[in-house]
């Protein structure tokens, strides 16, 4: 896993990232492009190491993606009349409609339960004992704050454009957690860090009960007006107990764990 690529595996894994890329051009358009090439682009620009190989090899592949991309773009507005009809009409409705710069602050709330993971995640980079490993933390701490600010600065704004910028969101809190880990088996964790572990399995805890009564209760709260309509497949009440039940039973156990001098 660790030994150095041989030229037949570098040579492979470009050409696998580049026909991934092409299928993401597919699937999503031009905006693919940006959402995949800019977090690259950031690990490229901070780390010193082959820095013009890596950036050739990046504009290659972004141009062999689009030559594999391009037939099937070209073929679909050629046999397909309402294709053009159907992506002006999207553009339309968020570029003419903007939403507020701030539109995607609720991605914080998005991915509870691992805000105050990901607000912490996000300063990271910074903390003193962070210094040795900044290149590393700050890949995903570029990646999220290169795609969370061109989104938002941008007038196009839907709810479902932010979600590619989960994978850096998941790799600041992992990076979070993995340095925790390591301070705490040398004895160094500071009590903020404890403090703020409490906080987190504390609120998982009160929280995991409710998980269970919403999705069991959907329906009386419907007819009492506080919800318009169901959101998911309403569950019998004893499902939604026993739901409820093993939550608050595996947000103890995880922190029962997570105190331990090595987490599991």
């Amino acid at each position: 896993f660790h030994s150095p690529p041989t030229r037949v595996r570098q040579r492979s894994g470009r050409g696998i990232a580049a026909l991934a890329l092409a299928m993401a051009f597919m699937s999503k358009g031009p905006l693919a492009i940006a959402l995949l090439v800019l977090p690259v682009a950031a690990v490229i620009a901070v780390e010193p190491l082959r820095r013009m190989a890596n950036g050739l090899w990046l504009l290659g592949s972004v141009a062999l993606a689009s030559a594999l991309a391009a037939p099937w773009v070209v073929s679909m507005f050629r046999n397909q009349d309402r294709a053009a009809t159907a992506l002006l009409s999207d553009l339309r409705e968020t570029l003419f409609i903007p939403k507020p710069f701030y539109y995607y602050i609720g991605l914080f709330g998005l991915v509870l339960p691992w805000t105050l993971w990901l607000i912490m995640g996000l300063v990271h980079p910074f903390l003193r004992g962070s210094v040795n490993d900044r290149r590393r933390l700050l890949f995903p701490w570029l990646w999220f704050v290169l795609i969370f600010v061109s989104f938002s600065c941008s007038g196009a704004k839907t709810q479902r454009y932010i979600l590619p910028i989960i994978p850096a969101v998941a790799l600041l809190v992992a990076q979070l957690w993995r340095d925790h880990e390591n301070r705490a088996a040398r004895g160094e964790l500071p009590n903020s860090v404890r403090h703020l572990r409490r906080v987190h399995w504390v609120g998982l805890i009160v929280a995991s009960p409710a998980c269970g009564w919403f999705l069991a209760s959907q329906d009386w709260l419907v007819a009492k007006g506080l919800l318009p309509e169901v959101q998911v497949a309403p569950i019998p009440w004893p499902v939604g107990l026993a739901m409820s039940v093993a939550l608050v039973a595996i947000a103890a156990l995880g922190w029962h764990w997570h105190r331990q001098p090595k987490p599991i």
